[in-house]
């Protein structure tokens, strides 16, 4: 079992081995970044341990299933709702892992980053049917080995419950909470006005 995978949204090196199974770039799957270089990694040769029996992980942007992350992110917690467009432009423009057993996607996350001093960890989930079985552990570890990754002054996260998780690889809590602010949007999705609508309501300062 190979892995092959793009740090940037880029199509696959002349002569690398790739997924015999790879689709074509459908409707809605993030297409690759003309500005970017092809960047081919091997996620076995960087993680620490190769991931479950039978699964793999690749960043190649072509194999997300974005209709099934669609279903899966628009009922979490944290993303309640989430538009199929917002999702396709998040993913067209983060580094994407996708967990994968044969050709169906069991897992994801999702890293915000300018590939140089920051990256944020997010949207990181399995299916219920496949965990328990190390694959989130599996992501993480791909995700903390990727190449464009290394030597960032800052990662950040949030998670409501899955902090022994994050634990293993690394993280811990923010060591002065005092100096961190944000903007908080939870019913962004739900307010967002129709073109041409009303202005939605002021974010909430928290």
């Amino acid at each position: 079992m190979g892995i092959c995978g793009w740090g940037r949204l880029a199509p696959p090196c002349p002569g690398e081995t790739c997924f015999p199974d790879d689709p074509l770039p459908g409707p809605g799957v993030p297409q690759p970044d003309s500005h970017s270089p092809a960047r081919p990694w091997d996620a076995f040769v960087a993680m620490p341990r190769p991931p479950p029996e039978g699964i793999d992980i690749s960043t190649d942007p072509r194999r997300l299933d974005v209709e099934a992350l669609h279903a899966f992110l628009s009922h979490t917690y944290w993303s309640p709702g989430l538009p199929r467009a917002v999702l396709e432009r998040a993913l067209a423009n983060s580094l994407c892992f996708g967990a994968y057993e044969g050709a169906r996607q069991v897992g994801f996350a999702r890293v915000v980053t300018d590939r140089a001093t920051f990256a944020w960890v997010c949207d990181v989930f399995v299916v219920d049917s496949h965990r328990r079985r190390g694959i989130a552990d599996a992501l993480m570890a791909a995700v903390m080995a990727h190449p464009e990754l290394q030597q960032l002054r800052r990662w950040s996260l949030a998670t409501r419950d899955a902090h022994g998780l994050y634990h293993r690889h690394g993280f811990t809590a923010m060591e002065d909470p005092s100096r961190a602010m944000e903007i908080r949007r939870p019913d962004v999705y739900q307010t967002a006005p129709a073109p041409g609508g009303p202005v939605a309501s002021k974010p909430r300062l928290s």
